[in-house]
């Protein structure tokens, strides 16, 4: 094994051949085991020539700062021969001959200032001095060997960005720069061509010389350091061009990331990749403007509907900046001194030169003030856009936005004319002829608005008009013979205790069988729990509950019939119950006779829940537990949906989503009780002969009149959704009851559940949708069918002719054996009776149980969409050896492949809780499926199901998972079953079900997956995949801890041994996520690939992406041993690199630092797949300058946690079109001693961020540096982030020292459009916004009109539940650093109701005990008027006191003793709970022991609760205070508006503090987000002698003007409860004298 080296080139662009023996010293080319040496270029000299101030200097004309013509220079009316010296004649390697004239000749000169990467230009000569007299005479340049301008030029893209596999296309920029611009007179250069191989351990590439590879030629490195190293010197070039690979395959394990081409700390660095196309291009042959919705090309040939395209502008425009500060390199020079230098015109110019003219000079070219040339693209980026063929006729194809808003049919109206399209839905629409169609649409987002572009059925329309409209779609009328086992959807064998080793008793009294199966028919009745017919004395048929079939001290059957478990919940079975969104949902019913024809059951109710999941066991429900709100659950869930129920004659509750404890109730009764604290609740309430009497007085008073009893007498309940707005009614004869009201997210859709408890009955049930009407300008002959999908149609942008049409991608038409026959209910929006469930299971070493199977413990999610950092899993499946979950499908369904994914804990799948490997390599142990013949779950019907030679008796699936979760996919008999049992547990502790799948079609079409267009690739292709309408397609569950959820090679066992067959079969996926297509049939668009796609879900319509869509290819032979990769990598150094047209099997990294400056970095059509997960593929936002991307995908890997520390000779960076499936920290500090920064982004995915996203943190990082410049003008456009933490946007920087953070704040030049991001915490309503923006700028205002959730974005097919949830709403905008004098957010989404979108202000003050939210939110109902809701700061819990909260205030002091004038004036009215209800945790928990200071009057009654004006003093008298005035805003009816005048003249000390306060008292009404009331027309002022006399410190009266004005407050220092303090107090005289005071209206 040898060191070998080349011998030296001698004539500049005649490289040696590599493989040719004479190239090498000793004649023998470097094979396996030997080092090669490409020397250095040593004939090289530097320029020296300082310049003269002497006009008739020869030297005059130095520096040369530009290109000049011909020999002569013409400067200050005095002609000079161009003369340029070198420092030495003898370091060039010329030779000693005489000055003669004739001894003319050429060298070659390395301009300073790279912004151009091939920055070498051919000077020619007339003669030249000797060794000793360094001269070149009569210098000229050789344009015809490479262009040297000043101008702006054109890098073509046909040949390249920067560098072509022909040399010296493009014109250089640059200058001479006393000894940094080199003289050489050749270099170095060596080559490989055509299909020639060279292996070699190592290649060292010596000063200023060049390797070039072109054609289909390889290098194969085969050492343990297998790479081109340039660290051996500086100045290198490497080139790789058409076709050509570099790959490295070596018997040594291979792991850092160095590997492949190493420039690690060197300079002046030149790396071209440039690699032909491998995917189909095009240009737009006309014109369209934005909007178009067809767009013709002038070769479509290889396009077809389906495909994903960039319109893109088809050359970059490349600007070299020169930077003046010092041109003569003598500084004295510079000020009030005669010069030259090249304008922006680019003209050789003479003039003096002073301060101001350089400082104009670099404003006119951007730049700093430093000596220097760089180089940037000028294109804008976006002018660009992806857009998606959705069908193509010719050379002509329909179009649609590529992050479009989705939607689908609901139902096709047919066609009306104006009038009568007017008349028959009462909406308005813009005159037209002829006829429209009208549909109703379902959609996440429910935002289509007139003008909108749509397409459907692959069929371009524009939307005329839009509407709501609230439409019956189900009715179950049991008086007119509706079934109730038809009518609802229910799991026969609903935990039917047949897996318990109990005898089929619960407890003492109950079987399973009556505490559960409600539909089923009982074991000793032979009826069903739940019946339709006549009942009791009522000839009425209803719904009811039959206690026929319940058992009390075993047989025989008491006649008293115990009622413990007399209830039910279910859905009705409609797709418009099981996916509801808005509408109505009302329940007609009584309270009669029960069963027994005993007197009425008063204890009796209905109810309404929304949203359930519907993947739980359905029609089951135990007791009704007083304790717990009056409801229907199997336990204290607290993940699900509200639950409304009304029992008239005790009471009303509403739960909000998640927690049981949060919910509030409305007692229909008098709560005044002698029994003591202790006594239980059922016990404690003394009902007198007059109770029902006084109950109905005590309604009454509130607005609420009820009869509920009594033949043919009913009642009914309603629940009413419209947008994120929820109305809950109670109805009798006389009117609609408002009960509660509150607001939930907008993804919180589910079904509806119907309740039935005790001897209630049901006449009716009637659901009402509400969904978007469209009219649109569709043809007679155009029908629509439920489930068409619609997409948003157009382009973005004017697109001109001539420009660029690339293709990208193509969808998935069906995904075959990988589509998820579980998510039916996605697919058919509801209309399904396809609805898994988890039974039951083992755990904690119990036989079976079915305790944990349910919502709150996460029991329906292995079978919904997963969201971003999605956690959770079911986890009670524990402590067991042998562990296993029971599923019911609802339904039959025919399979023979099963996918699972088994969870070691919340944060580590795939069967592991190693935190050192983060599940890596583990297995799953005793993995059995196992089916039953009868689709039961009776034993004697169990056998095992067939696949991988059978799993009798347990199966240990020993594919190793690679740390990267994936589905573990098995395949078996196919069989149509309806119920499976599973069991499997991970290496190390037991393992929870996180995931199941069924999917048929493995047997006849393993692997296989139909596209739209197979034209685009070939067998051999790699590629890999991403579905853009679902809030997560893999599971990349952790993203919030570094290195969990990433392929880590190296803790697999024999990783470095395996082959890479061994790699495929041994472990869960391989460690790639990009796929090798083996077979392709071009008639059915059939691609067949290696392995199974484990890592993400494949969906109709799933984008395929092409790795191996550049030419060029870094790769390994085992992505195992060489997990290392085979990579770029550039870090500390100066450098100038371009990669295009590439395939990298490791990582491109290529990042600026604080120390070094980059010249031009060009990144375009790079896909980098790292073997290391957590590797950055291509980190796009470390230390980003001078830098341009376009077209980037890197599939795992983070994005470059980094910062941006431009410097001051750095220009802008743009970003276009960016895709990284994993992620730490995007930019995540900024730098505060950063120059001028200008970062441009369109359209880019950042996947599973570690933390806050693409976009960046946007704080300072180091406080203690100097201020931070100027940003310039930037806009991030089209966005997609999904994150672990809030996504931030990057908009200030933060008060460093000398800089104002609000001004800052408000006025930074950064614009956003369509950014759409999603966090596993918090959301677009986040800290984020408060940190960067301040809570009350106009900008932060109006966040949601460019940044939205992938819901009501529209991005996402179906509606997702919510990851995490504050009682419903997304989040209320939490306040931190204190805020401000509140949260103004414009229409906001959390928000939403008939009217659309409010405006919002969050505000409290008390900044202190802020940690669950603003404690109140105004809502703008517009005409002055407001609601105003109660939305954080207390929580319940059993310690907690009563509270009263400050809602508006003004703290104050007088300098002097003095009268102050105090004014206040409203009108109001407060709802039903805010003054009757109670929270529910504190009345049915809290008071059954003694709590000091529970409540205000006592244990058995309600604190006070209306709300009330307050004057209190603060003195060193009264410390705590003492209230001077009060006055009560005393309640009417809810319905109507009471006014209070509050109007007094109080003499106050100067030796106190005062607040003035609107105080909003809760007595025990502690549940948060419920309405308080409604209010209008608020006026406030102080009037005083003197302005003088009155100090306010804090105000947030009249702060719903921010509504008209936000900005008002924003001079506050960011207090929260400043507002407009100096503008409060207006002079009005002599108090004592009796002058009239002056009020002003706030």
């Amino acid at each position: 094994m040898a060191t070998i080296t080349a011998i030296s080139s001698s004539i500049q662009d005649e490289p040696l051949n590599l493989l040719d023996p004479a190239t090498w010293v000793g004649g023998a080319v470097p094979g396996p085991g030997d080092t090669a040496v490409l020397p250095h270029t040593v004939q090289f000299s530097k320029y020296r020539n300082q310049g003269s101030e002497t006009l008739t200097s020869a030297y005059y004309v130095h520096p040369l700062v530009g290109p000049w013509s011909g020999s002569q220079i013409t400067k200050g009316g005095v002609t000079h021969d161009v003369h340029i010296q070198a420092f030495s004649m003898a370091d060039l390697d010329f030779d000693s001959s005489i000055n003669d004239p004739n001894n003319s000749g050429s060298f070659y000169a390395k301009l300073y200032g790279i912004g151009n990467p091939a920055a070498v230009v051919k000077i020619d000569y007339k003669t030249r001095g000797t060794t000793g007299a360094t001269y070149f005479y009569s210098c000229s340049i050789d344009q015809s060997y490479r262009p040297w301008s000043g101008s702006l030029f054109s890098a073509s893209y046909t040949d390249g960005c920067m560098e072509t596999s022909n040399p010296h296309t493009y014109p250089t920029l640059g200058r001479f720069y006393y000894n940094y611009t080199y003289f050489y007179r050749n270099f170095n250069q060596y080559q490989l061509t055509g299909s020639q191989v060279w292996e070699v351990d190592h290649i060292d590439l010596g000063n200023y010389s060049e390797l070039t590879v072109r054609d289909d030629a390889q290098i194969t490195l085969t050492g343990a350091t297998p790479r081109i190293d340039l660290t051996y010197a500086a100045g290198q070039k490497v080139q790789f061009f058409d076709r050509a690979t570099l790959h490295i395959s070596s018997s040594n394990t291979t792991t850092n990331s160095r590997d492949g081409i190493d420039a690690y700390n060197e300079s002046n660095i030149q790396i071209n990749i440039s690699g032909s196309a491998n995917y189909s291009s095009s240009f737009v042959s006309e014109s369209v403007s934005a909007n178009s919705q067809t767009i013709r090309i002038t070769d479509p040939s290889a396009f077809s509907e389906g495909d994903i395209v960039s319109i893109e502008q088809k050359d970059l425009t490349i600007v070299n900046h020169h930077i003046y500060g010092s041109p003569n390199q003598n500084y004295s020079y510079n000020i009030g001194k005669t010069r030259s230098y090249l304008t922006s015109s680019n003209i050789i110019t003479t003039e003096s030169a002073n301060a101001q003219n350089v400082t104009d000079l670099n404003a006119i070219l951007g730049m700093g003030g430093t000596t220097n040339t760089y180089g940037s693209v000028t294109n804008d980026i976006h002018e660009d856009e992806l857009a998606r063929f959705i069908t193509g006729s010719g050379d002509t194809f329909v179009v649609a936005k590529y992050m479009g808003k989705r939607g689908s049919i609901e139902k096709d109206h047919g066609t009306y004319t104006h009038e009568s399209y007017q008349q028959t839905f009462s909406a308005n629409s813009d005159f037209f002829t002829g006829s429209m169609r009208a549909v109703t649409v379902d959609s996440t987002h429910r935002s289509y608005a007139a003008g909108d572009l749509v397409v459907i059925n692959k069929k371009p329309y524009r939307v005329q008009a839009v509407t709501s409209l609230l439409s019956q779609s189900f009715e179950l009328d049991f008086k007119n013979g509706a079934n109730a086992h038809e009518g609802f959807y229910h799991n026969d064998q609903v935990r039917s205790g047949s897996m318990t080793t109990q005898t089929g008793y619960s407890n003492t009294y109950y079987y399973y069988d009556e505490i559960y199966r409600k539909f089923a028919v009982g074991e000793y009745s032979g009826v069903s729990v739940v019946t339709s017919g006549s009942v009791g004395s009522e000839s009425a048929t209803c719904l009811y509950l039959n206690s026929s079939s319940l058992k009390s001290y075993h047989n025989p059957v008491n006649a008293n019939r115990y009622d413990t478990y007399l209830a039910m919940h279910a859905a009705p079975n409609h797709y418009s119950a099981k996916m509801f969104s808005e509408g109505e949902v009302e329940i007609s019913a009584s309270i009669t006779d029960n069963l027994l024809g005993a007197d009425p059951q008063l204890d009796s109710g209905v109810g309404i829940g929304y949203p359930y999941t519907p993947f739980q066991m359905q029609g089951g429900g135990s007791s009704i537990d007083d304790t717990q709100a009056l409801w229907e659950t199997d336990g204290n869930l607290s993940n699900r949906g509200q639950q409304f129920i009304v029992r008239p004659y005790y009471g009303a509750s509403l739960r909000p989503p998640d927690n049981i404890n949060y919910g509030a109730i409305i007692p229909f009764k008098n709560f005044t009780s002698s029994a003591a604290p202790g006594t239980p609740y059922n016990l404690r309430y003394v009902y007198g002969p007059d109770w029902q009497e006084k109950n109905a007085q005590a309604m009454s008073g509130s607005g609420v009149t009820f009869a509920a009893t009594g033949s043919g007498q009913s009642f009914s309940v309603k629940f009413v959704r419209e947008g994120t707005h929820n109305k809950w009614f109670y109805k009798d004869h006389e009117k609609d009851n408002l009960l509660f009201e509150n607001f939930t997210n907008q993804q919180e859709n589910g079904a509806v559940h119907i309740a039935l408890v005790r001897w209630a009955k049901i006449y009716s049930i009637t659901i009402k949708t509400r969904k978007q009407l469209l009219l649109i300008d569709a043809a007679p002959s155009d029908t629509f069918t439920r489930l068409d999908e619609i997409q948003e149609g157009g382009v973005l942008k004017d697109q001109p002719a001539n420009k660029l049409v690339k293709w990208i991608g193509t969808e998935i038409e069906d995904p075959m054996s990988y589509k998820n026959l579980l998510w039916d209910y996605y697919y058919k929006r509801g209309d399904t009776n396809i609805l898994p469930a988890i039974h039951g299971a083992t755990y904690n070493n119990i036989n079976w149980s079915d305790t944990y199977a349910n919502e709150r413990y996460n029991g329906t999610t292995p079978f919904e969409l997963k969201r971003v950092g999605g956690i959770d899993l079911w986890s009670y499946i524990w402590n067991n050896t042998a562990s296993y979950a029971n599923y019911d499908f609802g339904t039959p369904v025919s399979f023979d492949k099963i996918g699972y994914i088994w969870a070691g804990s919340t944060a580590i799948l795939d069967g592991s809780r190693d935190n050192i490997t983060y599940a890596t390599n583990g297995y799953i142990e005793d993995v059995r499926f196992i089916t039953s013949s009868n689709n039961t779950f009776d034993e004697a019907t169990y056998g095992d199901w067939g696949g991988n030679g059978g799993l009798g008796g347990g199966y240990d699936d020993e594919r190793r998972s690679t740390g990267l979760t994936g589905i573990r996919y098995f395949t078996g008999s196919l069989i149509n079953g309806k119920t499976l049992k599973a069991s499997g547990n991970g290496t190390y502790v037991e393992s929870d079900p996180f995931f199941i799948g069924l999917y048929s079609g493995s047997l006849s079409a393993p692997r296989q997956i139909k596209l739209k267009n197979t034209n685009n690739f070939v067998v051999g292709d790699e590629i890999f995949f991403y579905t853009d309408f679902v809030n997560s397609d893999d599971f990349n569950v952790a993203v919030g801890y570094n290195g969990l959820s990433n392929i880590r090679p190296s803790s697999v066992t024999n990783y470095n041994t395996m082959t890479p067959a061994e790699i495929t079969g041994s472990t869960n996926g391989g460690f790639s996520q990009t796929y090798e297509i083996t077979a392709i049939d071009t008639a059915t668009k059939i691609i067949t690939l290696d392995r199974d796609p484990v890592y993400q879900h494949l969906f109709e319509g799933t984008i395929v992406l092409k790795a191996n869509r550049g030419g060029v290819r870094l790769t390994t032979d085992n992505r195992g041993r060489h997990y290392g990769g085979c990579n770029i990598y550039s870090n500390y150094n100066q450098k100038a690199i371009t990669v295009e047209h590439a395939y990298i099997e490791g990582t491109s990294w290529i990042v600026s630092n604080s120390t070094y400056y980059d010249t031009i970095n060009i990144q375009r059509e790079v896909v980098a797949v790292p073997s290391w997960g957590w590797r950055a593929g291509i980190p796009t936002q470390q230390d980003v300058s001078n830098e341009f991307y376009q077209n980037i995908w890197s599939v795992g890997g983070k994005i470059g946690g980094g910062q941006m520390r431009n410097q001051v000779i750095r220009a802008k960076t743009s970003q276009y079109n960016l895709f990284y499936r994993g992620g730490d920290d995007g930019c995540a500090y900024r730098y505060v001693n950063c120059s001028p920064i200008q970062k441009n982004i369109n359209f880019a995915t950042h996947l599973n961020g570690g933390a806050y996203g693409l976009i960046g943190y946007g704080g300072q990082y180091f406080t203690s540096l100097v201020s931070m410049h100027p940003t310039i003008y930037q806009k991030y456009a089209n966005i997609r982030h999904t994150t672990h933490y809030d996504y931030d946007q990057n908009a200030t920087i933060g008060a460093a020292t000398g800089w104002d953070f609000k001004a800052a704040a408000t006025n930074l030049p950064f614009f956003y459009e369509n950014i759409v991001g999603y966090s596993q915490y918090g959301g677009v309503y986040s800290t984020s916004w408060q940190r960067n923006h301040g809570q009350n700028s106009e900008r932060s205002s109006k966040r949601n009109d460019t940044h939205k959730t992938p819901m009501n974005s529209g991005l996402l097919k179906w509606p997702q539940r919510r990851a995490l949830r504050y009682h419903g709403i997304q989040s209320y905008g939490f306040p931190s650093e204190k805020g401000v004098a509140g949260d103004l957010v414009f229409n906001n989404p959390e928000f939403i109701d008939a009217s659309g979108a409010r405006n919002t202000i969050g505000i409290g003050n008390n900044p202190g005990a802020q940690g669950t939210g603003h404690p109140f939110t105004i809502v703008e109902l517009g005409n002055n008027e407001y609601k105003l809701l109660k939305t954080g700061y207390k929580s319940q819990g059993a310690y907690s006191e009563e509270s009263f909260d400050n809602f508006q205030q003004t703290q104050f002091y007088v300098t002097q003793d003095c009268n102050v004038q105090l004014t206040f004036s409203l009108d109001y009215k407060w709802s039903n709970v805010s003054l009757n209800g109670r929270g529910e945790y504190q009345e049915y928990v809290a008071i059954q022991y003694p709590i000091p200071n529970y409540s205000a009057g006592g244990y058995t009654l309600d604190g006070e609760k209306i709300p009330k004006i307050v004057l209190i003093e603060f003195s060193d008298t009264y410390p705590a205070g003492r209230t001077i005035a009060a006055q009560d805003m005393t309640p009417g009816n809810p319905e109507t508006y009471s006014t209070i005048n509050f109007n007094q003249t109080f003499s106050l000390t100067a030796k106190a503090t005062y607040v003035f306060a609107w105080v909003s008292t809760t007595g025990r009404m502690l549940a948060p987000a419920h309405t308080l009331g409604y209010y209008r027309n608020p006026s406030y002022s102080i009037a005083t002698p003197n302005p003088d006399l009155v100090k306010v410190m804090r105000n947030t009266f009249g702060i719903e003007r921010q509504f008209q004005k936000p900005t008002i407050g924003e001079s506050s220092n960011r207090y929260r409860d400043e507002l407009d303090n100096n503008e409060i107090v207006r002079t009005s005289g002599d108090t004592s004298q009796g002058v009239r005071f002056f009020k002003v209206k706030m």
